[in-house]
C-alpha cells in the first residue's frame, strides 16, 4: 500500500447508491438499465441497436418491482463510454451513459428521493 498516496476528492454532491434489479431509464425510446443513481445524476447502461446518439436532455425512470415511474427528468450527458464495444461477430455495443440531472422542480425533488430510497440496495 503506498502511504503517499494522495487521497482523490470526491466530486459529487450527492452520495451514489448501486439499484435492485429492474431499475430502468428510457432515453427517448432507447431503454438502458440504471447502474447507480443519486440526487444529482447516474450511470446507465444500455445496448446499442443503431449508429444514433441517445439523447440525456429529457428520460423517464421506472421500476419493475416498486412500479414508479418519474416521467420527463431534464438532464445532461457528463460522459459516455463503451462497456462491451462492437465485435466482428455482430453491431451492437453496450455503453454507460453518465448523467447530470437538470433542474428539477420540487415535484421531482421529492419523488426522485423517493425512488432512490425505494429502488436501491447499496452505496456505490
Amino acid at each position: 500500500m503506498d502511504t503517499n498516496a494522495v487521497p482523490v476528492e470526491e466530486r459529487r454532491k450527492f452520495p451514489r447508491y448501486r439499484v435492485k434489479d429492474g431499475v430502468f431509464a428510457f432515453l427517448g425510446s432507447t431503454p438502458g438499465m440504471i447502474v447507480d443513481i443519486s440526487e444529482g445524476g447516474m450511470a446507465i447502461e444500455y445496448i446499442v441497436l443503431q449508429k444514433d446518439e441517445v439523447s440525456a436532455a429529457s428520460f423517464d425512470l421506472f421500476s419493475t418491482q416498486q412500479q414508479d415511474y418519474i416521467a420527463d427528468i431534464p438532464g445532461s450527458t457528463v460522459s459516455t463510454v463503451d462497456v462491451f464495444p462492437s465485435s466482428g461477430l455482430g453491431t451492437f455495443k453496450t455503453t454507460r451513459l453518465c448523467v447530470k440531472f437538470g433542474e428539477l422542480n420540487s415535484e421531482q425533488k421529492s419523488k426522485l428521493r423517493y425512488f432512490i430510497l425505494q429502488n436501491t440496495i447499496a452505496r456505490a
